[in-house]
């Protein structure tokens, strides 16, 4: 009976490379086969409760780093995706696993807290002889071409004093139809985004000092007594933006503490209400944001409702009294308008 015939033996080098692979290959159909969908979902928990830990601790130093500063602008956005590891860690039993994403969760809707449930500045209509003043704001865009818009809006809100921000000469020539309504006008329109213009039907005066190195108009009324300013700040976006924004900040603190008469401060801030730097414009100033106890009113971006941050602000000394406070409907900006309704009381 004849030999079997056999094919050639591998080498041992030919077995020293396949070995390795097929016992990887093995041990990670293994490792595939024994992880539940369970667990991967508790380590994706786990990873996302890090994340939002470690942003909470970032925006602590807002002051003197730009992208720890953005971080603290979205605590309505961050309480609800703290949700999802609050979710997931009920659902695989988790328990403290489950009290440490509910803390976090709960850190940051505090942070929402006084706007809801904050006193208002005032509780009740102004008096029978208070004179009723409104200031509107509006970040109007150097880019929108939407004059019919911010027009109609202004025509239909009919402010007393109006503040316009990102004016350029576009801008200049729209406003010419209601520049019959308001008799008293300081317009200074920029190529940059950093133009700025006071409009009043009240017979005020616009003054030539103003916050030094801030982007800013001030005026004054006689009667009642009053000082108001309109600003745009640089946005934190570098670390030399964010030094030069806080400088703003500074300046703008120090003008207002400088003023015999009760403030209102109106503008885009490029700045949320919950950043370190503006907590410390609203201390060293005196001011007090009007939003609280009527919610965050949201004005930026004007096309994204779910991640809209409140960065256009009406800030208020002792004094003045706040009888009404919202935001205005869409202009063509990214920005939403602001409307305020005050009266000042007699000095």
């Amino acid at each position: 009976m004849a030999a079997r015939a056999r094919g050639p033996r591998p080498s041992a080098a030919c077995v020293v490379r396949t070995a390795p692979k097929l016992s990887w290959r093995l041990l990670v159909e293994q490792t595939i086969a024994s992880v539940s969908l369970r667990e991967i979902a508790r380590w994706c928990a786990w990873l996302l409760t890090a994340l939002l830990i470690t942003a909470a601790v970032l925006t602590s130093f807002g002051r003197s780093c730009w992208a720890c500063e953005l971080l603290s602008h979205f605590p309505a956005q961050l309480a609800l995706v703290a949700l999802i590891p609050c979710v997931t860690f009920a659902v695989v039993g988790r328990r403290r696993a489950l009290v440490i994403a509910a803390v976090i969760a709960a850190w940051n809707v505090a942070a929402l807290v006084p706007f809801y449930a904050s006193v208002p500045t005032v509780l009740v209509p102004p008096p029978a002889d208070a004179r009723v003043i409104r200031v509107v704001a509006v970040n109007v865009a150097a880019e929108n071409r939407d004059r019919a818009r911010v027009i109609g809006f202004v025509r239909a809100t009919r402010p007393d004093v109006l503040i316009v921000t990102e004016l350029n000469d576009f801008w200049v020539r729209a406003l010419d139809a209601v520049a019959a309504d308001f008799p008293i006008r300081r317009l200074e329109p920029r190529d940059s985004h950093y133009g700025i213009a006071l409009m009043s039907r009240l017979p005020l005066t616009i003054l030539d000092d103003k916050p030094a190195g801030a982007h800013a108009v001030v005026a004054r009324l006689p009667q009642p007594r009053l000082t108001i300013v309109g600003t745009h700040a640089f946005p934190p976006l570098s670390p030399q933006l964010l030094l030069r924004r806080n400088q703003e900040f500074a300046a703008l603190a120090a003008f207002v503490r400088r003023q015999a008469e009760p403030v209102v401060l109106v503008g885009d801030l490029n700045s949320s209400s919950w950043s370190p730097a503006f907590r410390d414009l609203l201390r060293d100033a005196g001011l007090r944001d009007t939003r609280l106890g009527r919610g965050v009113q949201s004005t930026w971006p004007a096309w994204l409702p779910m991640v809209q941050i409140p960065i256009d602000h009406a800030l208020v000394s002792p004094g003045v009294r706040v009888h009404g406070r919202f935001v205005g409907d869409r202009v063509g900006s990214d920005h939403l308008p602001v409307v305020l309704d005050f009266s000042v009381d007699a000095l």
